[in-house]
């Protein structure tokens, strides 16, 4: 291809890229709702991940004045902290595991007698 052969298929492809882009614009566009709450969702979570203080005095403030809720945030609080210790627990086990494995063509196959 000459130069201008190239000049002009490069050409060619930025248009079609830039009508392919439009067009998944265009079929994305209905779910912009979707992708604003996900946005929403996403700025919520980093807030509570700054304030974690506002939301437990908030908790807090709950439990004080509702029994149901305290009994509520008591049993859930004991299976957020027993999944929590499974989850940290689990890092060291497979740690572990993974020391225990010979390393991939290392592998040595046990000693086997065949009467």
């Amino acid at each position: 291809m000459t130069p201008v052969e190239l000049a002009l298929e490069k050409q060619r492809l930025q248009f079609q890229v830039a009508a392919q882009r439009d067009a998944l614009a265009r079929h994305v566009e209905g779910l912009k709702p979707l992708f604003d709450a996900a946005d929403q969702i996403t700025a919520g979570a980093r807030w509570v991940k700054h304030h974690p203080e506002i939301v437990a005095g908030g908790v807090m403030l709950l439990a004080m004045v509702r029994s149901g809720v305290r009994r509520f945030l008591w049993r859930w609080g004991r299976r957020t902290f027993i999944a929590w210790r499974l989850w940290r627990d689990s890092d060291r086990l497979l740690a572990r595991s993974r020391a225990a494995v010979p390393a991939a063509g290392h592998f040595i196959p046990p000693a086997t007698t065949f009467l």
